[in-house]
């Protein structure tokens, strides 16, 4: 819809180019009264016209003035009788060149064309003068022309009669090859609006306005043009929003005077809750159970000796008087400590004296072998052995054959580790159904194996053995977010009024497990904040507020808080809008703190 601006009779020329620039609408309709000074003069409706076209927009003369509608038809400015015509009344004229020269008459004698009568001179020096002042204000690339009326000739001091023209039927009227118009005074004592409109009230309407008149009437209004631009306008505007969304980045800095806060507050999680209870101070927990079998390798920690045992046979001697029985399985020990043991019994007859009077021993054989296996129970023919339980008997001989090997076996307690192992192990977060928001606290989770087994038994010779059975793992998290407001809400209830948390990045909430009962859903956490405390700012809602506000607007919401500071708001690119961008994570709040 076209916008109405509305001209004062004595409106100079500047004042009415101010408004137009001044003006948003493209289609704009002047509303001239009638004697109205800019109606008045065709220098000054050219100039209008110019001047819109070179700021895109387009202009019509609303007026009753005749005078003023015969001039705006000369230019093709479209003329309408009042603001609410729909239609403009038939223009008259010719079509305007883009760069066409106003041509002002400045010579010394005035002609009215219709009238004959001559000005005098010290009219046409006023005339020159208002002629200068009504262009002196003109762009520098109009073109004024002024010339002297060198066609009307002096005779004896008189101008040359001007014979009127001659009205010819239209039907007779031929085309003239050069057309033909008025020259009148320009700025003397008949451009007073009376004046005027007498004049061009009288100015001969020829054929070829009346052809001009019916082209016009007939020509079809192009509708193709505003579609075009409002089309482009649209686009141009799509593609900066479009940027802003996606691109734009905003940063406010901000100082908040604040002081320091360190406190801890204790809260429930349940698995039956669906939604945060505030009063009850009670949030929502996620029960997650995971099943998957297990296996795991262990190393085997027995030893077992499955070497050689040496052997060899003992000669027996008995210094007592009475003969001797050495049971078998009884233990010789050599003087270095090895222990053999007496494979069968052996019969030690007793001392006696030879025909000389010397002691002869008594004497007998048996075989032996080392009780332990091993290289150490290879003994020399001169090792002496104490046989126990015989105080009186002797022995002498050498062992052989005896080879040291050990081996690894599973023990039982490596099979009872094994199994504690597997019950203790925890499944990772990357295993669980978890959100990647959700919390897992250490220890709020149970672990139960069964099924177990192992591929080797107590004794068995391995390096290693593996176990495995079936893991069920059941654990209870919660949503951090919902936990950072509990906290702050449970927080926030015992601040004076008028204060509030300012938690930013640098402020901490740190979660811990008070006490678990996974087996009925249910934690008790312990939530501590390390922060800040100052004018009651809440900076999520902040940013949430703020997405697609004008920067002034952020601004000025920030000045309506008491010890708030802004430093800075930085909107990047800089050839975007400046429009916060919609997404909250492009908007970021640098909060400096000053503590009291």
């Amino acid at each position: 819809m076209d916008e109405i601006l509305y001209l004062e009779a004595d409106e100079e020329i500047t004042s009415v180019i101010d408004k137009l620039k001044g003006l948003e609408a493209k289609s704009i309709r002047l509303v001239a009264p009638k004697g109205s000074t800019i109606a008045q003069s065709m220098v000054s409706l050219k100039l209008l016209k110019k001047q819109a076209k070179g700021q895109g927009k387009v202009i019509a003369l609303v007026t009753s003035d005749e005078v003023g509608r015969n001039l705006a038809g000369q230019i093709d400015l479209p003329v309408y009788a009042d603001v609410k015509s729909t239609e403009p009344l038939l223009a008259l004229g010719r079509e305007e060149e883009e760069n066409e020269p106003i041509e002002i008459n400045q010579g010394e004698t005035k002609e009215n064309s219709h009238s004959g009568a001559s000005e005098p001179k010290s009219q046409t020096a006023k005339a020159d003068k208002e002629s200068a002042k009504e262009t002196e204000n003109l762009p520098k690339d109009f073109q004024v022309h002024r010339y002297d009326d060198s066609a009307a000739t002096l005779q004896d001091g008189k101008p040359a009669e001007v014979a009127p023209p001659i009205e010819t039927p239209p039907e007779k009227v031929q085309e003239p090859k050069e057309e033909s118009f008025i020259k009148r005074p320009v700025g003397t004592a008949d451009s007073r609006p009376e004046k005027k409109h007498d004049i061009e009230s009288a100015r001969p309407v020829t054929y070829r306005d009346h052809e001009v008149k019916k082209s016009l009437a007939k020509k079809p209004k192009n509708w193709k043009t505003p579609v075009i631009i409002t089309a482009v306008t649209i686009l141009i505007l799509a593609v900066l929003f479009i940027a802003d969304l996606s691109i734009a980045k905003l940063t406010v800095s901000m100082s908040v005077v604040a002081e320091t806060i360190d406190k801890e507050v204790t809260l429930a999680v349940e698995k039956d809750r669906t939604t945060p209870d505030f009063e009850n101070f009670i949030i929502p927990g996620v029960q997650i159970s995971k099943e998957k079998p297990i296996e795991q390798s262990f190393a085997a920690t027995g030893e077992k000796d499955v070497g050689e045992k040496a052997k060899g046979t003992l000669t027996f001697k008995n210094e007592s008087g009475v003969d001797e029985t050495i049971a078998a399985g009884t233990t010789t020990t050599s003087t270095l400590g090895v222990e053999f043991t007496l494979d069968n019994a052996v019969n030690v007859s007793k001392a006696s004296l030879n025909s000389a009077g010397d002691k002869v021993l008594g004497q007998a054989t048996g075989s032996v072998t080392a009780k332990d296996s091993g290289t150490g129970g290879n003994l020399g023919a001169s090792t002496s052995y104490v046989v126990s339980g015989h105080s009186k008997i002797s022995a002498t001989g050498a062992t052989s054959g005896g080879i040291t090997k050990k081996i690894k076996v599973v023990t039982k307690q490596d099979i009872e580790k094994a199994k504690k192992t597997l019950q203790e192990q925890e499944v990772s977060a990357d295993e669980l159904d978890k959100a990647k928001d959700d919390i897992l606290l250490d220890g709020a989770s149970v672990s139960e194996v069964s099924d177990l087994k192992t591929s080797k038994n107590a004794g068995d010779e391995a390096d290693n053995f593996t176990a495995s059975g079936k893991q069920k793992y059941t654990a209870i998290t919660f949503k951090s977010d919902q936990f950072k407001e509990m906290v702050e809400s449970e927080i926030e209830k015992g601040l004076p009024a008028g204060k509030g948390l300012l938690t930013t990045e640098s402020d901490t909430i740190t979660p811990s497990l008070k006490e678990a009962q996974i087996n009925v859903g249910k934690l008790q956490v312990n939530g501590k904040l390390l922060g800040h405390v100052g004018p009651k700012l809440d900076i999520s809602d902040l940013e949430k507020k703020w997405r697609f506000k004008t920067v002034n607007r952020i601004r000025r919401d920030l000045s309506g808080y008491e010890g708030v500071t802004v430093n800075s708001t930085e909107l990047v690119p800089k050839y975007v809008l400046p429009i916060a961008p919609y997404s909250k994570k492009n908007i970021k709040i640098n909060l400096e703190y000053i503590n009291k």
